[in-house]
């Protein structure tokens, strides 16, 4: 009587495991279902007679195997298997059938709900079969099916990604509504003189990701706002206008100089989350000794900085004795 294989709920399950590279002949990406047709010298032997197995899944679809012991056709001396498809759908596959160490031709075939079959009509002969490949009496036929995917078509790239449209915006001039002057003092010849360097922004976008300098912005009744902004270094604020406008910061994590300068910008404007990066970029850079680290607590109590002000107590406390006896 046939029946189906159960299954346990045991935990997860591998099914095969490869050492090494497989064999050219290796069908990779199918899946896999055994089908045992047990005392397979008893079953049917006149010709056109079918043995049906039960279903199995493969693939999330149902199917089932029908072996003709003695072939479907004219010719007795082989037998024909088919593959069914139960389920109410339409899938087109690829489908190899493996008996011990012989693998069938990979076949495609385009199930369309019509109940027809894919198999061979002359697949082994009945002979080969019962002298080399029985398995304590039992036929097993290995069935390895994978769908069919359709060749790839050619579908051109979005030439304005959200990556390019950002660098469209950052500091554009046509459409900017805000122009920022980063003023800064040089010295020359003895004499201090003022510089400045114009970034372009726009309000929609500055609203959005930083408040405060939209608020500057509002506060100017030029026709674009002018903000003029003198505690900022401009390699500061070009680092900060690029995390505003979505891009990466210039040299973030390179220097731990930059690295404070936009911490202090970041804290000055409030841009929490630039913050946060550069407070973190700042300490995987910071090399902390018993003669800087009074330095840096300060810092990371007048910029509120937790992850920094944490380094720094875990440092005094691990050197608690040196530090005694620096200062006597």
């Amino acid at each position: 009587m046939s029946q189906h294989s159960k299954g346990t709920a045991l935990g997860r399950h591998t099914s095969a495991v490869h050492v090494g590279a497989p064999p050219a002949t290796f069908l990779q990406d199918f899946v896999s279902t055994k089908v045992y047709f047990h005392g397979f010298a008893d079953l049917p032997t006149e010709n056109g007679e079918c043995v049906h197995s039960p279903t199995f899944f493969c693939l999330g679809y149902e199917w089932w195997l029908s072996l003709f012991p003695r072939g479907e056709e004219d010719d007795a001396e082989y037998l024909s298997i088919f593959l069914r498809l139960r389920s109410d759908v339409c899938i087109e596959i690829e489908c190899s059938f493996t008996l011990g160490d012989r693998i069938s031709t990979v076949k495609s075939y385009d199930f369309d709900g019509s109940g027809a079959s894919l198999g061979f009509h002359s697949a082994w002969t009945r002979e080969t079969v019962l002298t080399s490949y029985l398995t304590n009496g039992s036929f097993v036929i290995e069935v390895r099916i994978k769908p069919k995917l359709a060749s790839p078509k050619f579908i051109p790239d979005n030439p304005l990604t959200s990556k390019d449209i950002r660098s469209l915006w950052f500091n554009e001039e046509e459409y900017a509504d805000v122009v920022f002057e980063i003023v800064t003092k040089v010295a020359r010849d003895g004499d201090s003189n003022k510089a400045s360097t114009t970034f372009y922004a726009h309000r929609n976008i500055l609203r959005k990701a930083a408040p405060q300098l939209a608020d500057l912005a509002s506060m100017s009744k030029e026709k674009p706002a002018r903000v003029e902004i003198s505690n900022v270094s401009s390699r500061t604020f070009r680092a900060i206008l690029s995390y505003i406008y979505g891009l990466a910061v210039p040299k973030l994590g390179q220097d731990l100089t930059d690295a404070k300068e936009i911490i202090v910008a970041a804290d000055l404007f409030g841009l929490t989350n630039l913050k946060l990066e550069a407070e973190a970029t700042y300490v995987s850079l910071l090399t902390l000794t018993l003669d800087n680290v009074m330095e840096h607590l300060h810092f990371a109590d007048s910029k509120n900085c937790a992850l920094l002000k944490e380094e720094v107590i875990a440092f005094i406390i691990k050197n608690t004795v040196e530090a005694v006896d620096k200062k006597h």
